[in-house]
């Protein structure tokens, strides 16, 4: 059986462990060790051990695929050159206000819900 990353899935290898980006269900997430184990060696294409289909399926990782598919990891990311933060910013006095309401407003809600 070949087994292709579910659409909306995508993945970088951070060391050993692999970080799951699942755009559909709006979260990061790591495997577990087995989870790690398996996928590596689904990448390699040897799907060796009984279970290791089950791991990634319920995981929803992976899905059957009708055709061999090869499974990799998300390629080389972008150079990061600049950011927005590292611009100077002059605070305004609407966004002082904002801030010091939602301060305020957090702190009484805080206080009454506990």
């Amino acid at each position: 059986m070949a087994y292709i990353l579910r659409s909306g899935v995508s993945y970088a290898w951070v060391g050993s462990v692999p970080l799951i980006l699942d755009l559909d269900h709006n979260r990061y997430f790591k495997l577990s060790p087995r989870g790690s184990a398996a996928l590596l060696r689904l990448e390699q294409g040897q799907m060796a051990i009984p279970g290791d289909a089950e791991i990634l399926l319920e995981s929803g990782l992976v899905c059957e695929g009708g055709c061999a598919s090869t499974i990799a990891p998300t390629g080389n990311m972008p150079v990061i050159t600049a950011s927005y933060f590292d611009e100077q910013r002059r605070a305004s006095l609407r966004h002082v206000m904002v801030a010091v309401i939602d301060q305020l407003w957090a702190f009484a809600v805080i206080r009454r819900a506990g």
